[in-house]
Parts: structure tokens; C-alpha cells; sequence
């Protein structure tokens, strides 16, 4: 999530930057081993209304990633730090310390945003002081993982302005547009039509660089042969054992 909120992530030729810079299939092969697969957006592929064209929209080019900072007067620096109205560009990259692979990513977003004049601080804090930061703002740049069936309701808790200022969409982003068209989203019931609205809202999120979509994560569970009857939540997260059995 980027902060709509706060310079210099507020220009959208900043966030384009992460968007044309980042090697998405680098990233899920160095990080993840190849599990996950490249996002594309705000909607994983095995959700209603899901539109592949968000995989097509912006692809990876560093050199266009430049030419986008420089026609925006992002200018290099003697360090290789892109400078404007004598501010550097500086972004603060918050994650939680917790997990060591959201420090593996921002290490390798950090690496990869430094050729083109980006420097990207990170912001590692435990848990409480993370969610202080984040909820009042002081970040640039934060991860953001949801899971949930109805992708109106997936597109309400990232993008609504209802949300924004302390909330789920910590793009701290709000435009009346977008509020109109997830509330048209949630009161659809034609599924074609719903599907076109969804199709609309995916692609004013890319337009816009509202965020960037990094892994689709899929949750691994294994079990051996002689265990039967587990069932898993409905967001797959969790394996319930209530009916579990096993064979001997």
C-alpha cells in the first residue's frame, strides 16, 4: 500500500516507479522459492470477476520507470538519489519484524529501486509500534495481506474512503469515483453487470498505482496418509481438526 497522503508517495510517477521497477518473478523465485505466483491485482485469479488484462497493463521496464521520475522533475543526485525542490527521494518502507520474509521482500524492493534513483528505507518495528505507525500515517510504503470470498467486499477494505485515515485502506486513498463504484459492486446483482463493475475497479486501481500487487500466496497444509476428515476454513488459513480422524 502506498500513502496517498504523504510526499513523495502521493505522486503517482513515484508510484508508477515501484510498479515498471520491480521484478515481480524474482521476487516469488529469491523470496518465496516459487511457490507464490506474480500478482497482477487487488483480486486473485480464483476470484469473481477477476480481470488477466491487469497482467498485461504494466509490465516491468526500468528504462520507462526512469524517463517517468525524470518528466516528473525527479532529477539524479550526486548519490544516485533522485532529488526535486531540493528534497531527496526518500521512501519509508514499514513491515513488521515478526516475519522475516516481509524483510526479505523490502530488502529485495530496496535493491531493486536503487538504480533508478529511489531510496528506500526500512522500517522495521514489532508488532504494536508497527500498527502505531501505520494507522497514523508515518509510512510510506506497507504490506498488505487479506484474505475473504467476495471480492466487493476484498475491494471496500483497501480502497473505500470510509476506510482510509486509521482504517484497512491504508493507501490513505479517497475518491468519490471509486466509493461509488465498490458501493455499485456490493448492490449488483446481475453477475455480468457486477463482473464489468469489478473489471472497471481493477483497472482505476492500476491506472491510478493505488498499490502494487506482489504474490498471490497460496496456503500449503500436508498431512500424512493415516489422517482423514480435516477441513479447512473458508479463507484457507486454517485446518480444523474437529472431525478428524486417525487410521491405525
Amino acid at each position: 500500500m502506498f500513502n496517498q497522503q504523504r510526499p513523495p508517495t502521493n505522486e503517482l510517477a513515484v508510484r508508477r516507479a515501484f510498479q515498471l521497477t520491480i521484478d515481480k518473478e524474482g521476487l516469488t523465485k529469491s523470496v518465496w522459492s516459487g511457490v507464490h505466483k506474480p500478482a497482477c491485482s487487488p483480486l486473485t485469479p480464483n476470484l469473481f470477476g477477476f480481470d488477466p488484462e491487469t497482467c498485461k497493463k504494466y509490465p516491468r521496464n526500468v528504462d520507462q520507470a526512469r524517463r517517468v521520475l525524470e518528466e516528473a522533475g525527479w532529477q539524479m543526485g550526486p548519490d544516485g538519489i533522485r532529488v526535486k525542490g531540493g528534497q531527496r527521494l526518500q521512501v519509508d518502507y514499514y513491515f513488521r519484524t515478526e516475519n522475516p520474509k516481509l524483510r526479505e521482500m523490502t530488502a529485495f524492493i530496496q535493491a531493486q529501486m536503487r538504480p533508478v534513483g529511489v531510496d528506500v528505507q526500512l522500517r522495521g518495528l514489532a508488532g504494536p509500534a508497527y500498527f502505531q505507525a501505520v494507522r497514523t500515517g508515518l509510512h510510506h510504503v506497507q504490506y498488505w495481506w487479506d484474505t475473504g470470498t467476495d471480492p466487493g467486499q476484498m475491494l471496500r477494505i483497501m480502497f473505500h474512503s470510509s476506510n482510509a485515515g486509521g482504517g484497512s485502506n491504508r493507501n490513505n486513498y479517497r475518491n468519490a469515483e471509486m466509493d461509488t463504484l465498490i458501493d455499485q459492486i456490493g448492490a449488483e446483482g446481475n453477475p455480468q453487470k457486477r463482473r464489468e463493475l469489478l473489471v472497471k475497479a481493477q483497472q482505476k486501481v492500476l491506472d491510478e498505482q493505488i498499490m502494487i500487487f506482489l504474490t498471490d500466496p497460496p496456503s500449503l497444509f500436508a498431512h500424512q496418509r493415516t489422517v482423514s476428515g480435516i477441513w479447512v476454513d473458508w479463507g484457507g488459513l486454517y485446518p480444523y481438526f474437529y472431525d478428524a480422524r486417525i487410521a491405525r
